[in-house]
């Protein structure tokens, strides 16, 4: 699980293809978690921590530039 430091190292272009590759990999384990193949559910939390930080980093960068 990357921290913040390292996705603030990261460009707007790296960062928006992180956030749709997150939620490619949510709706495919929310998909395996409704027909019970998922092992492990805490995985789907991990990915929305994730997306919260590169939300908070992109909005960080928006206020900035404003």
């Amino acid at each position: 699980m990357p921290n913040i430091d390292n996705i603030r190292d990261k460009n707007d272009q790296e960062l928006l293809e992180e956030l749709t590759s997150i939620n490619r990999d949510m709706l495919d384990l929310k998909f395996k978690l409704e027909t019970k193949q998922l092992a492990n559910a805490f995985e789907i939390k991990k990915l929305k921590i994730n997306k919260s930080r590169i939300l908070t980093v992109i909005q960080e960068r928006k206020i900035l530039r404003s």
